[in-house]
């Protein structure tokens, strides 16, 4: 009996290999699949890029900068929709600067003699402890604030002790909040 089964599962993979990448038996769901998931991406105001679309722009750190800074202030002022509308700007920095740094790295490895992406990759490397430094103190920063017991509740800690990100404590939820970015209550910045 297990013999058997061995036989049918070899004829069967055989069979699958037989039919190559073309197979519309597995493409034809990962066609819809992925279609519906760039339907639900447009919709909601995002658009999927193919790969070679992808522009590399290296991030200003001086907009970074002040984005952080931006935070201080907001918290500084006590107005939970100016420090909302601050993190945002961060978060989007944050996962910004990660997304060229992998792009940059990406292209880097598609063509070693490329020396325009070697050296991004390298200044990535070099600005993107900064970034991470900043990301650091801002949750410092939301930590000791004023606001920080009404409306903040950390997540779960990182490898570097302080969370990972932070969320709107449920007393604080407001439309402006929960609409800003399309976020519903619960979601993290």
């Amino acid at each position: 009996m297990k013999k058997r089964a061995i036989r049918l599962l070899s004829m069967l993979l055989a069979l699958l290999m037989l039919t190559g990448c073309s197979s519309s038996i597995l493409n034809d769901p990962l066609d819809r699949a992925y279609r519906a998931l760039q339907r639900s991406f447009i919709s909601a105001g995002r658009n999927l890029v193919p790969f070679d679309e992808m522009e590399y722009l290296r991030p200003d750190m001086s907009t970074i900068s002040a984005d952080f800074d931006a935070v201080n202030d907001a918290l500084e002022s006590g107005d939970i929709d100016s420090v909302s509308a601050a993190l945002d700007a961060c978060y989007l920095d944050y996962y910004n600067f990660d997304t060229m740094y992998t792009l940059a790295d990406i292209r880097s490895c598609q063509d070693v003699y490329d020396s325009y992406y070697a050296d991004e990759v390298s200044w990535c490397g070099e600005n993107f402890t900064a970034v991470q430094q900043k990301m650091e103190d801002m949750f410092y920063a939301c930590a000791a604030s004023a606001l920080a017991q009404e409306h903040f509740v950390p997540e779960l800690p990182g490898p570097s002790g302080l969370p990972t990100q932070l969320t709107v404590h449920p007393s604080a939820w407001s439309p402006l909040l929960i609409s800003s970015g399309n976020r519903t209550p619960g979601e993290s910045f």
